[in-house]
């Protein structure tokens, strides 16, 4: 905008140069504010409003200002300058108010390219802010999109150098300029959305695509809009047909919900803001301006947009359609099958969902009872209609079938279903059901027949000619409807049958009168009679007789009537049955079967031994009722097949009776006083039937359970498992004895326990703590089960024998028993031994020093097997060592074998050993016993005494010379140990003239008693004092308690002869010592002394 002192432009340019001074004054002053631009003045530029720049360089003859104007036309908005070059208009110039749509084509850069709203968006936001900077960018911006040139100046040069100069002289105008075009380009509004929807026909739904669109397609956010809903519908957001809020970078879509069925219209009201602006013309005067004021009628405020039209659904009408179901019954049990609906003619005719769930339904239903005909169809219920029962169910999976039964049964008759839907009663689902609804009474297929169960009894009679048997029937038919027969067709159910049929049928012996064998039977004849409630006398036909054999007797089998009815749609179809005893005769049919028991005893077993009772239940079946039977029994042996005999009896029993009834039982008692002959027996019952003493029924069957008692029998065999049958070795550990229990007669496929108990055979009771139990079921009635008693760790039983007891129980009831101390079978010894040690030569336990000696050892045992060979090895041992005496490198040992024929007895062992081997030692003799290579007793111990021999040795010096009235005495060194305390007695003999070696009485002059001996040593005799010179002769004797010599020395030994000199020869070969001889003394020294010629000889006494 230019503002020229002095005149216009328009004036200047039509005078033709007349003022050129003025111009040249007007471009000194453009000059000298290219120079120095200065911000405008008011006072300077009338009509213009601060603040703004005046900017030079873009016209010749001065400034154009960059800023607003005053409006033209009074209005607030301001006005700006699209014609540069013209003199601004003040308030009051006359113009033209003009609608401006489109934006003028300048050339103007595209950053800085407007849309008229794009414009309007500008003025209307940034119009207020009262800068120079922010108002120069607008009328930068309106001269750009608007500017219309002058004369031959185009718009075009005029923004061209416009641009120039403000990107030169006010940059920052330029960047706020573009900055104001970009925020108008997003914020502008071009496009007002018609809103979408969805949930046509439907609770629920949306509205969507609201909000406005700048040019570029863009969402544009901040603008006040509202949405209306006119119909049955609500936001869910505010409970109201109405919405307000702003509109957003992305469309709004807002929920609704229906309240009610109908239709719903929605609009829109968007805050527009202007899409034109104002141009005042001022033909040519004064510039032309624009302006936000004076907004047309046609450029709204607020733009409304109509949105869809669409329909909504809130409730509907539940109804429904039933079925009797079962149309026909005959339990009495009411059902109904209903299938459940939304009334097509209401709303969309669909049921409504929730959330896609079916709103629930309570249907109720109520049963009535008719009687013996059906209702006619009534709108309602009639008063007094007999209610029989109510039911209920909720349809919570929408419309579909549902089932229904009556908790209650109901009498033969009709009952009808009467069905409502009561909308108090839906709790809060109550708002979406319309109305109450209910259907009609009578309704025939809501209508079912309960049919009653005809009761036909009847009792058949005899009538006999001369050549045949004649059958009649009087019958009693109830339970009926009351006028059956006359019910014609209605209501969907059928007439009644009219009539029954009545039969006769023969089951030909053989063949069962059962349901099952129906099809065997022969069907006589039959006849047609009305099935009305009452009694029907003597119904008789041609065809209902016997059946008679060749000799005119009535063919074996069953006669039997039969009434059936096929059934209609008021009762229930029926035959009766072939098993009424009332409605049937039997000819030649009694049977009979047994069960036997027997006391005392549990199952059909008892112990054999002492009294029993067996009683024999008989089942009798077809027995002519009234007439007499006699039943005779035997009881026989299942093994033979024969009759069992006792004390040359057969065991019998006899009952007669009147048969009370066609089937029955009967007792039949045998009583046996003594049953030990039973034992090991398996027995059978077998009973024959007499009428009028023929036998018209028997039952003997050998291996029918039922008629079988048992008497069980058991053996034993008690046996060691480490295979020496029935003896234990000594040392075995953890000993297992198995007894191998045979039994006889027992009745298989029941649980039996045996137990076991082992006794000593010496004592005659039980061993404490070897007791066994096993449990068995037999599958065979004979056969064997092992009872195991376990001897846990070595065996302390030596020497006793152990007798297997056995008792076999069934329950708590023994049924056999195996107790006999003396069999063999059932015994098992514990086998033990001792030994006796002797001098076989003379029997004491000293054995001869010298030659060849025999030790006997007898070996006593107890409980070997009788028949089997034992060896028997024994082994002499060193007591001292412990180890075997040896001869050179072998031990001295010895064998015996014995069979014995007694479990206890003896045998001899005998060592033959040189006797220089046991010199001096304690010998100890030590036995085994074994068989077939298998050691069955040891006795080993080398301190028991009966096994133990000695071999002491004993020798003497006596002194050998004094003078006549000197002291002697004798000396005995004992060598080894002595079997027990001995006596040890020394004597002195004279020798008679010639020096004869005689040591008797009659020459004994010294005699004297050491005492008790008791081991090895050295032991002097109490000195005597010899008178009488001579040769006199010492002999040493060992006596046992007893007084048995166990030693003597010989008489005239050179080792035990004093010779005694006249007194005063120097008592050559006097002074006490003495001379050792006997085995102590080594053989090599002896003979060394014999060379020297000392006289000395090694005497070896002999121990007796």
């Amino acid at each position: 905008m230019v503002r020229l002192r002095g005149g216009s432009y328009s004036r200047l340019v039509a005078q033709g140069g007349k003022k050129i001074t003025a111009m040249c004054a007007a471009l000194f002053v453009t000059f000298a504010m290219l120079i120095s631009p200065q911000p405008a003045k008011a006072a300077d530029f009338p009509g213009q409003v601060e603040p703004g720049y005046e900017v030079y360089g873009i016209l010749d003859m001065g400034p154009v200002w960059f800023g607003a104007l005053e409006n033209p036309n009074g209005a607030d908005w301001l006005a700006w300058c699209i014609e540069m070059g013209v003199p601004s208009p003040t308030r009051g110039d006359a113009v033209t108010a003009q609608t401006l749509r489109t934006v003028r084509d300048n050339g103007q850069p595209a950053e800085l390219r407007l849309t008229t709203p794009q414009l309007a968006w500008v003025l209307q936001n940034k119009e207020h802010i009262a800068t120079a900077d922010s108002r120069a960018a607008i009328s930068y911006l309106v001269h750009a999109n608007y500017e219309q040139g002058l004369g031959a100046v185009s718009g075009s040069s005029r923004v061209a150098t416009m641009v120039s100069v403000i990107r030169s002289q006010h940059p920052q105008v330029d960047r706020l300029a573009q900055q104001y075009a970009s925020e108008a380009r997003n914020s502008a509004p071009v496009g007002f959305k018609s809103p979408g929807y969805t949930g046509d026909k439907q609770r629920e739904g949306v509205i969507n695509n609201i909000g406005i669109q700048n040019a570029s397609g863009g969402w544009v956010a901040g603008r006040n809009v509202s949405v209306t809903l006119n119909g049955p519908a609500v936001f869910k957001s505010t409970g109201k047909a109405t919405w307000s809020g702003k509109t957003g970078t992305t469309p709004i879509t807002l929920e609704w919900r229906s309240t009610g069925n109908g239709k719903v219209s929605s609009k829109a009201r968007y805050e527009s803001g202007r899409v034109t602006l104002t141009k005042y013309d001022a033909n040519g005067n004064v510039q032309d301006t624009l302006s936000y004021g004076n907004r047309p009628h046609n450029d709204p405020e607020y733009r409304d947009v109509d949105g869809p039209t669409w329909n909504v659904i809130f409730d509907f009408q539940p109804q429904a359609t039933t079925v009797a179901d079962p149309k026909v019954g005959d339990d009495g049990t009411i059902s109904d099958k209903v299938t459940v609906m939304a009334d097509p003619t209401y709303g969309d005719g669909k049921w409504v969902q929730i959330d896609g769930t079916y709103v629930p339904v309570t249907f109720e239903g109520t049963a009535y009872y008719l009687g013996e005909r059906p209702a006619a169809e009534t709108a309602t219920v009639p008063e007094g209609a007999q209610v029989l029962g109510t039911a209920t169910f909720t349809a919570d999976k929408g419309p579909g079938e549902y089932s229904v039964t009556l908790d209650k049964k109901s009498d033969p008759g009709f009952v009808t279903w009467v069905w409502k839907v009561v909308k108090a009663n839906q709790g809060e689902f109550a708002k979406y059901v319309k109305a109450d609804w209910s259907d009609k009474f009578g309704i025939a297929n809501e209508t079912q027949s309960i049919r009653w169960p005809g009761v036909v009894e009847s009792t058949i009679n005899v009538k006999k000619t001369h050549s045949n048997m004649y059958f009649e029937d009087d019958l009693w038919i109830s339970n009926l409807p009351s006028d059956h027969g006359q019910f014609d067709a209605t209501a969907g159910f059928k007439a009644d049958v009219a009539n029954m049929t009545h039969s006769m049928l023969f089951f030909p012996k053989g063949v069962e009168p059962t349901e099952d064998n129906k099809s065997q039977a022969e069907v006589l004849g039959s006849v047609e009679i009305p099935l009305r409630n009452g009694h029907v006398n003597d119904v008789a036909d041609m065809t209902f007789k016997a059946k008679m054999d060749e000799n005119g007797n009535p063919v074996a089998g069953t006669y039997v009537f039969v009434s059936s009815f096929p059934g209609d749609d008021r009762v229930a179809p029926f035959t009766s049955a072939v098993t009424d005893t009332n409605e049937s005769i039997p000819f030649g049919l009694e049977e009979i079967g047994t069960e036997a028991s027997v006391t005392p005893g549990t199952d059909q077993v008892a112990q054999a031994g002492g009294p029993v009772t067996i009683t024999d239940t008989v089942q009798y079946h077809k027995l002519n009722v009234g007439q007499s039977y006699t039943i005779q029994g035997t009881l026989m042996n299942q093994a033979t097949g024969e009759p069992i005999v006792i004390d040359g009896e057969q065991v019998t029993a006899q009952t007669t009776f009147v048969a009370p009834t066609s089937d029955g039982t009967v007792e039949l008692v045998y009583e046996i006083a003594d049953s030990a002959a039973l034992s090991g027996t398996t027995t059978v019952v077998f009973e024959d039937l007499y009428r009028d003493g023929v036998k018209v029924a028997s039952h003997a069957d050998l291996h029918d359970d039922a008629q079988t008692v048992y008497f069980p029998e058991i053996g034993t065999s008690l046996v060691e498992t480490n295979g020496l049958s029935h003896m234990v070795a000594q040392g075995d550990e953890n000993v297992v004895l198995r007894d191998t229990v045979s039994y006889k007669a027992l009745k298989p496929g029941v649980e039996y326990t045996m137990s076991g108990v082992l006794m000593d055979k010496a004592t005659g009771k039980p061993v404490d703590g070897l007791e066994a139990h096993t449990t068995f079921t037999p599958t065979q009635q004979d056969g064997t089960v092992d009872v195991e008693f376990t001897i846990e760790g070595p065996s302390d039983l030596r020497g006793m024998t152990l007798v297997a007891f056995e008792k076999l129980t069934l329950g708590e009831t023994t049924v056999a028993t195996h107790e006999d101390i003396n069999d063999g079978g059932q015994t098992v010894r514990f086998p033990d031994a001792h030994t006796s040690a002797t001098d076989n030569a003379d029997g004491d336990k000293i054995l001869a020093p010298t030659g060849t000696v025999t030790v006997k050892d007898t070996v006593a045992f107890t409980g070997l097997e009788v028949g089997k060979e034992y060896t028997v090895t024994g082994t002499l041992m060193d007591k001292a060592t412990g180890e075997p005496i040896m001869n050179g490198e072998t031990p001295v040992t010895s064998t015996a074998t014995v069979t014995p024929d007694e479990p206890d007895g003896t045998v001899d062992v005998l060592f033959e050993v040189d006797a220089k081997l046991l010199a001096t030692k304690t010998v100890v003799a030590f036995e085994t016993v074994s068989q077939e290579g298998r050691e069955i007793i040891v006795h080993a111990d080398l301190n028991d005494k009966d096994q133990t021999v000695y071999a002491p040795r004993v020798s003497t010096k006596a002194v050998s010379k004094i003078e006549a009235g000197g002291k002697a005495h004798d000396t005995a060194l004992v060598e080894g140990e002595l079997p027990g305390p001995l006596t040890l007695t020394f004597e002195a003999f004279k020798a008679p003239a010639g020096g004869a070696k005689v040591c008797e009485a009659s020459n004994r002059v010294f005699t004297t008693t050491f005492g008790t001996v008791e081991g090895p040593g050295e032991y002097t005799s109490d000195d005597t004092t010899f008178t009488e010179p001579g040769t006199y002769y010492w002999v040493e004797t060992v006596t046992d308690a007893s007084g048995t010599v166990v030693h003597k020395g010989a008489c005239g030994e050179p080792s035990e002869t004093t010779v005694v000199s006249a007194k005063g020869d120097g008592g050559r070969g006097a002074g006490g010592n003495l001379a050792r001889t006997g085995a102590g003394v080594p053989l090599a020294v002896m003979s060394l002394l014999g060379v020297c010629g000392l006289g000395l000889a090694a005497t070896r006494r002999r121990m007796a």
